[in-house]
């Protein structure tokens, strides 16, 4: 383990086999906490919501549909600023469509390979955190400038 603070995902298993390696692999950089099911993690993540990094759930996750887990998620202002990325045994465009359509930040379908869902896992959780920057780069509607730009502007003056 490194002696940096680890990011903590939290997890709801499915019955595929990649939950046998993916743990191993996620370990490396995450401090996992499994929940049972979809409810659980919801309590969960009620209770103290800051500290998750990112929410990884199997489609086949028991106690609760995972369509119906993402609309409850991303119907949460606190809870929907986290990265939720769905693994399915489905595949196929028509599935990914549907679960990115509930709002999952990230679908990853089979054939699963336990290295290639770390770097989407990381890259999704990335791009997650990298949000308020990204919005400081927005347009000023009444200037029509970026924060950036108007300071460049000021400085040309």
């Amino acid at each position: 383990m490194n002696n940096f603070a680890i990011r903590q995902l939290i997890c709801i298993k499915g019955t595929g086999s990649i939950w046998d390696t993916l743990p191993k692999v996620l370990e490396e950089s995450y401090d996992l906490t499994f929940a049972e099911n979809g409810n659980t993690c919801l309590n969960l993540l009620q209770m103290d919501y800051s500290h998750y990094y990112g929410i990884l759930v199997d489609e086949s996750m028991p106690g609760m549909d995972c369509r119906e887990f993402i609309r409850t998620i991303k119907a949460d202002t606190l809870l929907s600023v986290i990265p939720l990325i769905v693994i399915t045994e489905e595949g196929g465009v028509d599935a990914e469509y549907d679960l990115m359509y509930c709002g999952a930040d990230e679908v990853i379908c089979a054939p699963f390979n336990a290295g290639l869902i770390k770097l989407r896992v990381n890259s999704t959780i990335n791009l997650k955190e990298m949000a308020p920057t990204n919005r400081e780069l927005e347009i000023d509607e009444p200037t029509r400038r970026t924060p950036i730009s108007y300071a460049v502007f000021c400085l040309k003056k």
